[in-house]
């Protein structure tokens, strides 16, 4: 249709310190802070901005027997806001109103089995190696292997991120939650792989 998004994404005030483990292209240990994060999404049918606060993180892996990784990620920030701007009306697409959503604290927790890091990385390597069409055509041997070494990417993935102290303001009024909770978990790319969400609030 000829309709075009514009993302910009940084983060700011990233320090992180841990050991890495070239065999299995992953930190065995990590812990780190960001400053900010923020996001502004562009598109016809309105505009998202994000800015989420000064957090910090944690990271673990640790390889199994088959030589992929066990992996936990645990993230904490403050100061999350969420503005979106949409028309109301989309034969009106001028006409825009804006939602925004804060809270006072971010979280997330992910956990990861039999991850595929290696030829994961080493797929990410391959791409940005042969970032044109042409090159990557003649490396279409390499990709189809590294492609086919990473799936079912890991063997199951879960986890759970949650907001308290929630506001969404609208013209029409406000909204106030104390607490809310969203949970995956699922299987990798395989046959008859399943995934499962749960939501919470108080």
């Amino acid at each position: 249709s000829g309709q075009t998004t514009h993302v910009d994404y940084a983060i700011n005030g990233l320090q992180m310190s841990g050991v890495y483990a070239p065999d299995i292209r992953a930190f065995l240990t990590a812990t780190g802070k960001i400053d900010e994060i923020t996001m502004a999404q562009q598109q016809p049918t309105g505009e998202i901005a994000v800015k989420v606060g000064p957090q910090s993180f944690e990271t673990r892996a640790e390889p199994d027997a088959g030589g992929h990784v066990d992996y936990r990620l645990s993230q904490r920030a403050t100061g999350f806001t969420e503005t979106i701007r949409m028309p109301l009306d989309p034969a009106a697409p001028d006409q825009r109103i804006d939602i925004v959503v804060n809270a006072g604290a971010y979280t997330l927790e992910t956990q990861a089995a039999g991850l595929r890091t290696r030829p994961i990385a080493d797929l990410f390597a391959l791409l940005l190696r042969n970032a044109d069409k042409d090159k990557i055509r003649a490396a279409e041997d390499d990709l189809k292997r590294l492609v086919g070494d990473s799936l079912p990417l890991w063997t199951s993935i879960g986890g759970e991120n949650g907001m308290t102290d929630i506001s969404v303001e609208t013209p029409y009024g406000s909204v106030k939650l104390a607490d809310f909770r969203i949970g995956v978990a699922g299987d990798g790319i395989v046959e008859d792989g399943s995934y499962r969400y749960s939501f919470a609030s108080s």
